[in-house]
Parts: structure tokens; sequence; C-alpha cells
């Protein structure tokens, strides 16, 4: 559970990331999808979710898929 020294993202600076990786994220999303379960790994320090930059990375590589229609849409 190392965390190589990596910075802790509040879940506003996270959903601040998730921004200007160009996903449309509101505020309160990430909250939400904690509690679904389907959001990207965090750790709680006291009362606040901390999220890795390298978790935040993984959670958007798992969240994309093929769009049905257009497989040649895949091209970034």
């Amino acid at each position: 559970m190392g965390l190589d020294n990596q910075k802790l993202l509040t879940r506003r600076e996270a959903t601040e990331y998730l921004r200007s990786r160009g996903l449309r994220v509101a505020s309160g999303t990430l909250q939400g999808y904690a509690i679904a379960g389907t959001g990207p790994k965090y750790r709680m320090f006291g009362v606040r979710a901390m999220y890795c930059i390298d978790d935040l990375e993984a959670w958007i590589v798992a969240s994309l898929r093929m769009p049905k229609k257009r497989p040649a849409a895949l091209t970034c």
C-alpha cells in the first residue's frame, strides 16, 4: 500500500484533475461514485477522501469503452 511519495488530492482537487484531462465531471460525482463503489480508488485521511493521480488515471483507462456503432473512433 505504498504511496511512493505521491501527492494526495482532495475530492475537489481530484475533480479538477479529471476536468483538466477533458472529462466532464460534476463536483459531487466522485462522492456519488464512492457511495456506489464505481469510482476511482481512494483512501481516507480522517474524514476526507484522498485520491492518488495513478488511481485516477487507472480509473479513466478502466472506464473507457469502444463505441457501439463506430469502432474507428478510438484514435486518441
